[in-house]
């Protein structure tokens, strides 16, 4: 997309820029567009494929606001493309994160098929075990987007007692995809809680998400 920096510009509201920095690092370069607004645009720079303008966008646009980042995730998400491409997409642009904005962002904007699912695991594997803290929170956003179902769960667990990352926003998406697992697998994410070898900061943020949960009964 020619102009690509002017036509951000245009879309972008100062309100809604100061009520989204309250909520993002403080350094953060932001345009304040909304998302819907950048999914469209998203829409419109993966319509032709894995075109040479959008490869182009992808590998060498050097994004200086915020919203340049989060729209190469959601073009990444949104292009027509095989999986082992989407998955060389997908490596390429994880070491851009650096909020959990643009990580959570992406992974919704992410879609697989069951039969993918085998081997997504296995790619996301890398991230899980991850001891820096944007690409262990994808993994484990990942495992929140993907794998919270029968036939992973068990495996689930086991990933969330291996956090090798101590850094805050993987602890977070740990302790959220805790909750998650707890409206689907109550007993079992219960049991695990009692027995769990994690540190108290995650585990105790875990329990309050599930009590705060309108997914998760009372009792």
């Amino acid at each position: 997309m020619e102009n690509l920096k002017e036509h951000l510009f245009s879309m972008a509201e100062e309100d809604y820029k100061k009520f989204s920095l309250k909520l993002l690092p403080a350094d953060t370069k932001l345009l304040g567009v909304r998302l819907p607004k950048l999914s469209k645009t998203a829409a419109l720079i993966s319509k032709n494929g894995l075109s040479r303008d959008f490869l182009d966008f992808i590998y060498n646009y050097e994004c200086e606001y915020f919203e340049e980042t989060m729209l190469k995730g959601m073009a990444i998400g949104a292009v027509k493309c095989g999986f082992e491409d989407r998955l060389r997409l997908i490596e390429y642009f994880v070491p851009f994160i650096d909020n959990w904005s643009v990580c959570d962002s992406f992974c919704s904007s992410l879609k697989f098929g069951d039969d993918e699912l085998p081997a997504l695991w296995d790619f996301i594997g890398r991230y899980l075990e991850s001891d820096e803290e944007f690409p262990a929170r994808f993994g484990y956003v990942m495992i929140i987007r993907f794998f919270i179902r029968d036939g992973y769960i068990e495996r689930v667990f086991g990933c969330f007692e291996e956090l090798k990352c101590t850094a805050l926003y993987a602890k977070l998406a740990v302790a959220w995809a805790i909750s998650v697992c707890c409206v689907e697998y109550a007993e079992k994410t219960l049991e695990f809680i009692r027995n769990s070898r994690l540190d108290d900061f995650t585990i105790r943020t875990a329990v309050r998400k599930i009590r705060e949960s309108y997914r998760v009964s009372p009792e």
